[in-house]
């Protein structure tokens, strides 16, 4: 339920929400069954989120969900009357290591994590550069997905199975591959 994950990350990094800023979600409806990876279509609104909640003093951080049947997707956007992302440095938001204030925490791969896994889910993400009182980042997952053993049209994830920091620049992250729509790839996996 893609509903019930937005409700699950909200309440996730609402913690994260200076005094004074509103966090708001307003579902279309109660429900809506999603095929897809749970913990990583949770963790890009997390990351979205929580650079949202980093750089809004004061204002609202907006989660919307759209349904859009006719494009075969849902459109997900966070929207925040923060301080905005240079229009400059729109081309290189989703580079590795690229910080919009080199004084916030933060390593600057959040962005970059989020499209790749944007991407591994047979979605897009994407900066509205058309907004201009915050920052406005713009996830869309298509709908449908069939789930069958069909290597080619099944969507295949990586999981993050470990990461660590070694000094300020350098990440370390291993990746193991694996096939939601595979039901002997799941077993196994069980498995070890």
């Amino acid at each position: 339920d893609a509903v019930a994950c937005c409700r699950e990350v909200i309440e996730e990094i609402k913690h994260l929400i200076l005094p004074g800023v509103r966090l708001t979600f307003i579902p279309p409806v109660e429900q809506y069954m999603l095929n897809t990876d749970k913990q990583r279509f949770k963790q890009i609104l997390i990351n979205l989120l929580g650079n949202a909640a980093k750089f809004t003093r004061d204002g609202e951080i907006r989660l919307t969900f759209e349904i859009e049947p006719n494009l075969h997707q849902i459109r997900l956007s966070v929207t925040d009357t923060g301080c905005g992302i240079p229009i400059e440095k729109h081309p290189h938001i989703f580079d590795r290591f690229e910080k919009v204030n080199e004084f916030v925490q933060g390593a600057g791969l959040g962005l970059a994590i989020s499209l790749l896994i944007a991407q591994l889910l047979k979605g897009s993400l994407f900066i509205d550069s058309t907004y201009t009182s915050g920052a406005r980042f713009v996830f869309i997952h298509p709908i449908g997905l069939t789930n069958n053993n069909n290597q080619e049209d099944a969507a295949y994830f990586f999981q993050i199975s470990s990461f660590y920091m070694e000094s300020n620049r350098t990440l370390i992250v291993t990746f193991r591959p694996t096939c939601f729509s595979n039901q002997r790839t799941q077993d196994r996996d069980r498995q070890s």
